[in-house]
C-alpha cells in the first residue's frame, strides 16, 4: 500500500471467519491508516500480525503455493485462527 518493503511479519485484516480481506499483508501503521479512513473496513475485522506460515493461499500453506498470476483467496490457518478469535473473546 505505501510501497516500503516488509519484514519476515506483517499485518493482515480478516473477518472473523478467517478470509484474509485483501491478499495484502501491510505495516502495522498502514493497517490502522486504512482501519480509520476507510469506510469499507468493518470494525470486527480481526488485525492480526501473521508470518507466510499463518495464511492459507487457495488452501495450501503460503509459502508452498505456486506464484500469484491471478488474485488469490487467503485464509488464516486454523490454528491461528484459533487463537485471534479465543483472544478477541477474553476480557
Amino acid at each position: 500500500m505505501c510501497g516500503i518493503g516488509l519484514g519476515p511479519a506483517a499485518t493482515v485484516l480478516a473477518r472473523p471467519d478467517g478470509k484474509v480481506v485483501t491478499n495484502a499483508a501491510l505495516h502495522a501503521r498502514c493497517a490502522d491508516l486504512a482501519l480509520a479512513t476507510c469506510p469499507g473496513l468493518s470494525a470486527v475485522l480481526l488485525r492480526l500480525a501473521v508470518t507466510p506460515d499463518d495464511l492459507l493461499a487457495d488452501g495450501r500453506p503460503l509459502p508452498d503455493a505456486p506464484p500469484a498470476l491471478t488474485w488469490q483467496t487467503w485464509r488464516l490457518h486454523p490454528q491461528v485462527l484459533a487463537t485471534a478469535v479465543g483472544d478477541a473473546a477474553a476480557p
